[in-house]
């Protein structure tokens, strides 16, 4: 569901603040007059986008995207009908959106990057920058998030005994046992829900030494942070999957030489680390 014309007017006249649009997109899958959007597009289903200075918002569907900017009387709205490719290959990955729309074509070029607002450093960062032409042949830049299915922040077939089934709580708590310092962390290698609001983090440094967080699962502290006597051998589900933070200096997914590499957002939509599942075992 799109935000009415009254909740966008609204927020158009709230500057500097940025307009946050929702993250869905209709689509018209039964209409066979709609273009195909090809093999490239079936890894990024939709990607909603933001712009400052001026104000947009480009909700990005497979085969439609819907177009909001200030206009003389509110909110002007454009449903364009195309289609979005991704460039997987690339690296960055990159993708790109051609639609038509009432008043002419409009192309949004999106490549994987983080992505800060340029008037507030309270908004959360986004992980895609965006450039985009518009209709009139004006031409902005914005920041961009995975929309609908692609932002779901773990796999859809997580097993049972998988500790990633609570990664979006513990999101918070692991952030505050790795911006608490006193542990280089490599990787998250098990998180657990506690009692009274806690949370339990297994932190793994690059030395291969193992620590034990125990953090408040909004992350507005760490109680503890102790070294952990338990050999590996004897914690079989551990490390798998491990999850990896996200480094600032970094584009892009790591490389690793067995598993897979899943994307891991926050809450915000910004990168926040990598789940590395099935990693070589030594």
């Amino acid at each position: 569901m799109f935000p009415s014309r009254a909740g966008l007017h609204h927020l158009a006249l709230l500057a500097p603040m940025a307009v946050v649009l929702s993250a869905s997109v209709p689509t018209r899958a039964s209409d066979p007059t709609r273009p195909d959007p090809g093999p490239q597009a079936a890894s990024i289903r939709g990607m909603s986008c933001v712009g400052e200075e001026p104000f947009w918002g480009l909700e990005i569907g497979r085969t439609e995207a819907r177009l909001s900017r200030p206009g003389a009387a509110g909110i002007d709205e454009i449903i364009l009908t195309g289609r979005l490719d991704t460039l997987d290959f690339l690296e960055p990955p990159a993708a790109v959106f051609r639609g038509d729309g009432r008043e002419g074509l409009l192309v949004a070029t999106m490549r994987r990057e983080s992505c800060a607002s340029t008037m507030s450093d309270q908004t959360p960062e986004r992980p895609w920058r965006a450039v985009v032409s518009f209709p009139d042949g004006s031409v902005a830049a914005g920041c961009c998030s995975l929309a609908g299915a692609d932002a779901a922040r773990v796999a859809p077939d997580v097993e049972p005994d998988d500790w990633t089934r609570h990664l979006a709580d513990l999101l918070p708590a692991i952030g505050a046992c790795i911006a608490d310092g006193r542990v280089p962390v490599e990787a998250v290698v098990s998180a657990w829900p506690m009692n009274r609001g806690m949370a339990g983090i297994r932190l793994r440094a690059p030395d291969g030494s193992r620590h034990d967080c125990i953090a408040d699962a909004t992350g507005s502290r760490v109680e503890t942070l102790v070294p952990v006597r338990e050999s590996p051998a004897d914690a079989p589900a551990e490390g798998n999957p491990v999850f990896l933070p996200a480094d600032p200096d970094v584009a892009g997914p790591p490389n690793v030489a067995c598993g897979r590499i899943e994307e891991v957002l926050a809450s915000g939509g910004a990168l926040a680390g990598w789940l590395h599942r099935d990693p070589c075992r030594e």
